[in-house]
């Protein structure tokens, strides 16, 4: 599915954005697939103060 989702927005010129990122098995997958936009509990969870920045150890 994350896969033909990904392909179809390529197609008509949009970015797909991958939700539901819940660890970083997830995120490397995904990003390995090709998805540079993403969403989920990985990231941050929801808050009252909303996240600006995050650390640069999620991307490594």
């Amino acid at each position: 599915m994350a896969r033909s989702l990904l392909q179809v927005a390529g197609q008509i010129g949009a970015r797909a954005l991958a939700e539901g990122v819940e660890g970083k098995a997830d995120m490397s997958y995904l990003q390995e697939m090709g998805y540079t936009l993403f969403q989920g509990y990985f990231l941050s969870r929801p808050q009252a103060n909303p996240v600006t920045m995050l650390p640069v150890s999620v991307y490594a």
